[in-house]
């Protein structure tokens, strides 16, 4: 491997990321990385100063932002990993600009509104799935991770979400919850799990994009108060 080869600075990237999501971080050795990308175990620190710096690597390279790299990448210490996990997904997921006003205001037409959290949801996932199925991964294991994504980001989004069924839905607390959880469900799906199903035709975005909006408008039109 040649000293900050950027080519092989992105193999290395791609085949951490793929090992990380795959095993999680306590079981993943640095030789397994190294063997993924093809390289000698020993040339992988000229590019990542240690596990953790490669896990750094992984959430870079996972969230686009590898141009950020100069190798070798120093250890930043699992805190840093976090730190950087949690600059990357608390502000884009704090307000979500469709979302979140709909859950305050009974005005705005239900299907329309629906329509266009589906499409922002599903835009952000699709952007970010590999992102995603790595904070899963690393959720099972590392607390401070699981904060920021489980209990932070997506119980964000799942509680904006029941907020607007419930101004239009009409039913106890639970079931508008579990509508929201559902239809959150049906999104990932098309959004991101799709691309894992091998037995299921591949699909375009623009495909998968419609079949979850039709999915989620029809299953939810159903206990609205209207069909606006």
């Amino acid at each position: 491997m040649r000293r900050k080869d950027p080519d092989r600075l992105a193999t290395l990237a791609d085949a951490a990321l793929a090992v990380f999501t795959e095993r999680g971080y306590r079981l993943t050795q640095v030789a397994d990385i190294a063997a993924a990308a093809g390289v000698s175990a020993g040339s992988i620190y000229n590019y990542a100063e240690g596990k953790d710096a490669l896990l750094k690597l992984a959430v870079l390279r996972a969230a686009g932002r590898l141009s950020e790299v100069t190798p070798p990448l120093a250890a930043p210490g699992l805190d840093g990993v976090v730190a950087l996990i949690d600059a990357i997904l608390t502000p884009v997921t704090l307000d979500w600009p469709v979302l979140t006003p709909a859950g305050r205001d009974p005005a705005l037409p239900f299907r329309a509104t629906l329509s266009a959290i589906v499409d922002e949801t599903f835009a952000f996932l699709a952007a970010r799935y590999r992102l995603i199925w790595l904070l899963d991964r690393l959720s099972l294991e590392m607390d401070a991770v699981r904060d920021i994504h489980v209990l932070g980001a997506k119980t964000r989004f799942l509680r904006q979400l029941t907020a607007f069924l419930a101004l239009h839905i009409q039913d106890d607390e639970a079931a508008v919850a579990a509508v929201a959880r559902g239809i959150l469900e049906v999104i990932v799906w098309f959004a991101m799990h799709r691309h894992r199903d091998r037995l299921f035709p591949a699909l375009g975005d623009e495909k998968a994009l419609a079949l979850a909006r039709r999915l989620v408008l029809d299953g939810a039109a159903g206990g609205a108060t209207t069909s606006r």
